[in-house]
């Protein structure tokens, strides 16, 4: 359904926006191995059919998304069909990425979407596997006997979510483009991506002059995030009467979200030579009620008591306001830095075998010396 998606999407970028269409089946003679799992009922029977179904209702929610999204504007929108593997090298490549990340299948397990990930797994078996295995029916059959046995099925399911990482490697051949911004509606995989960027050998950001005047890049998803948190509690989550609105805004209100973008530029900007992030929110809330007020009303039609709630839930967001403490902290002092898409297009292609040694070999040196207990005690957080 479109609650995936946050309407604040919608209205901070112009577009148009590019959609990734979930994993198709080309060879359906290969569903034919459902008829002989039916006739010889084998232990994993269930466990097959609830894959499949996965793809199927993966596909049929796509497919009710899309039509809801193409009712805002038919331009505005593009589903793309993404071609990458998902054969045998293409999960050692994820192994090699979750392995250099540190985290574990276990862990990643709640950072992902099972059914997307069971989806991409029926992709594997009845397309990739099935041709890999010249179309033989049986011997596919002995494969998922192998497969949906383990124990390890979860962690299957895990990677092969992660096999759609493959699409920012050539993202920019798909659309066309030379540079493309990417979001992701699955936001729990930023921490992962972070954690692959360490351990390679990739600047996570363009160096920028702190004295130009120009917006950095780094106030630009300041500002984005800003306005997100702002819209976001309005308009998400997606349903039929939020698309419509949505689609009147564009249309009839461009001016203000115009404006409201710019306002956000200036809060990010304002606060970004902070040098004390103690009551950041506080600080915040009083540029939004001074700058940001009169737009927020005038888009979303908000009376006093709708704003006043608004305020009031946005005052009291403790967690919200340490992530933007935190991002404030490292994206607009270069410690850290937020993702860009040839950073992210960079760090995957370079994670392998290199990449795990050097992990294993930094956590044994740390292990060993005086800050061994630190590392031990952050790591378990």
């Amino acid at each position: 359904m479109p609650n995936i998606l946050s309407g604040s999407v919608l209205l901070y970028f112009d577009g148009p926006f590019y959609m990734t269409a979930p994993p198709t089946l080309v060879t359906p003679e290969s569903l034919e191995l459902l008829k002989l799992v039916q006739s010889r009922q084998p232990i994993w029977n269930k466990r097959l059919s609830e894959i499949v179904q996965s793809m199927f209702q993966v596909n049929q929610l796509t497919k009710v998304t899309w039509e809801k999204l193409k009712a805002i504007d038919p331009k505005l929108f593009k589903l793309i069909y993404c071609a990458f593997p998902a054969n045998y090298q293409a999960y050692e490549q994820v192994n090699n990425w979750v392995a250099a990340s540190g985290y574990t299948y276990e862990q990643l397990i709640k950072m992902v979407v099972p059914t997307l990930g069971s989806a991409e797994l029926s992709r594997h078996i009845f397309l990739e596997r099935y041709l890999e295995l010249e179309c033989d029916l049986d011997r596919l059959y002995d494969y998922c006997e192998i497969i949906l046995t383990s124990d390890s099925i979860d962690s299957l399911i895990v990677a092969s979510y992660l096999l759609r990482l493959q699409i920012v490697l050539n993202v920019e051949d798909i659309i066309g483009q030379e540079s493309a911004e990417i979001l992701l509606t699955n936001e729990c995989l930023a921490p992962l991506i972070e954690k692959l960027l360490e351990f390679s050998n990739v600047k996570p950001f363009p160096v920028h002059d702190i004295e130009k005047e120009e917006m950095s890049l780094s106030d630009n998803v300041v500002a984005w995030e800003f306005f997100r948190v702002l819209v976001s509690q309005i308009i998400d989550p997606l349903n039929d009467s939020r698309l419509d609105q949505i689609m009147h805004i564009r249309t009839k209100k461009y001016d203000a979200v115009t404006r409201l973008r710019e306002r956000c530029c200036e809060l990010a900007a304002e606060l970004r030579n902070e040098t004390s992030l103690v009551g950041l929110g506080d600080r915040a809330m009083k540029v939004i009620e001074l700058k940001l007020r009169k737009e927020l009303r005038e888009i979303f039609e908000l009376d006093n008591k709708t704003w006043h709630d608004l305020v009031a839930n946005l005052s009291t967001d403790k967690v919200l306001w340490n992530s933007i403490a935190g991002m404030l902290a490292t994206g607009l002092t270069g410690v850290g830095a937020p993702l860009t898409t040839a950073s992210i297009v960079s760090a995957l292609v370079s994670i392998g075998t290199n990449a795990v040694k050097a992990r294993n070999a930094r956590e044994q040196e740390l292990r060993q010396n005086d800050f061994a207990l630190l590392y031990l005690l952050n790591a378990s957080k």
